[in-house]
């Protein structure tokens, strides 16, 4: 999982502003077409609330193009990105993120972590998955249905203690996602693979002398300060096998490879 960046600002717990933000690169996997959808037809209920864009990218025209066709250049609007964006957005009434796959995204974390009720799609590989309980630190719906967006928009404007429990749940991500616990968890993967890496090390050298390669061949593969010392040993034991092919030494990698991959 990504960390939530040890400097991102405090939530914020005022009145919020009737907005609804986004900020996201401007590219075709973000879908924001779907949101403009989505907020044209809250839009029609709700005429004093406004979307805010703010990113960058190659959509950047096509997405102004398609706000100026559905006449909606007094509500919406696409923003410069800026390095005060949290700032910018914070008093938002709802971030959304409408993306067609994505992994673990770091606008909605940061989000969720300024207590913005966030609804986003649940979509490929899961990223939104692995942070959301659906319609209680956020709402997830599906891929490229703006009406059911437009739904989750209205449940969060019209439930203003449905808002505030997603606001008051989607904070906890920062604990959760705590660089110093990521760092931890890290920590922990690393060293099983360390771990797993020279076991198969060890028992790769000697599948790799049984096969035929000499210890020298071994030891020039793998670490001298672990493998010279059992390559000798083994071959000794098996009569100084001499080397007829690298076969072992290929499998040795392939092995370790395997057997970290089923530890993780």
């Amino acid at each position: 999982l990504n960390p939530i960046s040890a400097s991102i600002i405090d939530p914020y717990c005022g009145e919020k502003e009737k907005k609804i933000v986004t900020f996201c690169r401007l590219e075709p996997q973000k879908n924001l077409r779907m949101l403009i959808d989505a907020f044209e037809m809250l839009y029609e209920e709700y005429p004093d609330y406004e979307l805010n864009i703010y990113g960058e990218g190659s959509e950047r025209e096509n997405l102004l193009n398609y706000i100026v066709s559905k006449g909606l250049v007094n509500v919406i609007s696409i923003k410069p990105f800026c390095k005060d964006v949290h700032q910018k957005v914070m008093k938002a009434t709802i971030f959304a993120l409408p993306s067609n796959y994505e992994g673990l995204s770091n606008s909605m974390i940061e989000a969720m972590a300024l207590g913005i009720p966030t609804v986003v799609t649940d979509c490929p590989c899961g990223g939104a998955r692995m942070v959301i309980e659906n319609n209680k630190n956020g709402i997830m719906v599906a891929v490229d249905d703006p009406k059911a967006m437009y739904e989750a928009f209205k449940k969060i404007i019209v439930s203003p203690k449905f808002a505030k429990e997603l606001s008051n749940n989607g904070v906890k991500i920062r604990d959760k996602l705590n660089c110093k616990k990521i760092a931890k968890q890290w920590k922990i993967i690393l060293s099983v693979v360390t771990l797993a890496s020279l076991f198969s090390m060890f028992t790769g050298a000697i599948f790799a002398i049984i096969l035929g390669a000499s210890p020298e061949m071994v030891a020039t593969v793998l670490p001298k300060s672990i493998t010279t010392p059992i390559a000798m040993e083994v071959s000794s034991h098996l009569g100084g096998i001499p080397a007829v092919t690298a076969v072992g030494v290929i499998v040795a990698g392939l092995q370790g490879s395997v057997f970290g991959y089923l530890i993780l």
